[in-house]
């Protein structure tokens, strides 16, 4: 069914998205190669849930390769698995935003005296910049691939 589909638009579509996702997956894992950085930024928490969270990241990341590859293929269960790990970690962004945030001013702040404080102004303007990117790519991967259109795609090519 794949063939028959290859040259629709909206297949082009999945294609972009499907690159966007194996990229954003690797994002993630080249993130959570820093576990000490990683786990800075969630100091407040307790270290069981920091490993929960971290273990999420990787996870996250590995299904972003993965399921990334297979939706070029049209497997629903891969738009499944996407939109599902996609859904939690938007919902942990916004839970958690804050408090990653407020961490890396408090980094930033101690090492202050390697920072002037325009460089530190710039580097908390570019993390924002990232969340607000970061969030909107996820809200955007989520909305399309439960799109009713591209759910009969998949759904016919199996």
């Amino acid at each position: 069914m794949e063939s028959n589909v290859a040259g629709t638009g909206l297949f082009r579509w999945v294609k972009i998205f499907s690159v966007a996702v194996i990229l954003y997956g690797i994002y993630n894992l080249a993130g959570a190669a820093d576990y000490d950085g990683f786990t800075s930024m969630f100091k407040s928490l307790p270290a069981l849930v920091v490993m929960m969270l971290y273990g999420f990241v990787v996870a996250y990341g590995v299904s972003g390769v993965y399921c990334g590859m297979r939706l070029t293929k049209l497997e629903d269960w891969a738009r499944k698995v996407i939109v599902f790990m996609t859904s939690v970690s938007i919902i942990m962004g916004f839970l958690l935003n804050r408090m990653v945030m407020d961490s890396l001013r408090d980094v930033l702040l101690t090492d202050r005296t390697q920072l002037q404080i325009k460089g530190l102004d710039a580097s908390y303007s570019s993390l924002v910049a990232l969340v607000i990117v970061t969030t909107v790519l996820e809200i955007s991967i989520v909305v399309f691939f439960t799109f009713p259109k591209v759910k009969r795609l998949f759904s016919h090519a199996e």
